[in-house]
């Protein structure tokens, strides 16, 4: 297992590594798949959290009896669900 944060710091002498072993050069690949995973991260933390604060809406709607504001948030937050998985 590589540690990450050492390929970020000195992508050429990784590669170089891998090179003197007789493989291809990988880092730009390493890396940007990393950026990719952390940007799929963050869309997920910010569906998760959209989620949490509709489904309080939604509970303190159904309370005050507002039906239809209540079916409309249920129906984003189904499209969230989704989304999320």
């Amino acid at each position: 297992m590589h540690d990450l944060k050492k390929i970020k710091e000195n992508p050429d002498a990784f590669d170089l590594g891998l090179v003197n072993r007789g493989y291809p050069k990988k880092s730009s690949l390493i890396l940007s798949i990393d950026l990719e995973k952390r940007n799929l991260q963050t869309q997920l933390q910010d569906l998760q959290s959209k989620r949490n604060n509709l489904s309080k809406e939604a509970g303190k709607l159904k309370n005050s009896g507002s039906s239809d504001e209540y079916n409309l948030l249920i129906d984003n937050l189904e499209n969230i669900k989704k989304d999320i998985k």
